[in-house]
């Protein structure tokens, strides 16, 4: 009965022995795992940067998709436009060669003929700087 008595008391005392140490080890941990305050409030910045971000970027996709839109509507417009242009030039153009020589010589009608011509080059300045602005709104879409 005493050796069992010793037994159970040497069982205890190594008992007592591991609960220490398993003690300091859950404070070692502890220690080790805590975080800094200054690296705590960076990352919460960082995370709220981020959101940010996210933020942004859903409201650039949404302001791409709304001009990609309305640079589509633009476009139908100046095709119809260009078109009807197009089609009272060539009009006006048959209708001139259909008329006599002397009828060519009234000055209004040189008048027309100088208007149809000036709308004509602003035509093409304009589809040609409409071309380049499709260019670069497509650069942006890309760069975006």
């Amino acid at each position: 009965l005493a050796e069992r008595r010793r037994e159970l008391q040497r069982l205890q005392r190594s008992g007592e022995g591991l609960d220490r140490v398993r003690g300091a080890q859950r404070r070692a941990e502890a220690v080790q795992n805590a975080v800094d305050p200054k690296v705590a409030e960076k990352l919460a910045r960082i995370k709220q940067e981020v959101e940010m971000q996210k933020r942004q970027h859903t409201q650039l996709q949404a302001d791409r998709q709304r001009l990609y839109a309305a640079r589509k509507i633009a476009d139908e417009e100046l095709r119809a436009a260009s078109q009807g242009v197009r089609d009272r030039a060539s009009q006006l153009a048959s209708g001139a060669a259909r008329q006599p020589e002397a009828a060519r010589q009234d000055p209004r009608l040189r008048q027309l003929r100088q208007n149809i011509d000036i709308l004509r080059e602003a035509l093409r300045q304009d589809e040609r700087r409409f071309k380049a602005a499709r260019r670069e709104e497509a650069q942006e879409i890309a760069f975006a």
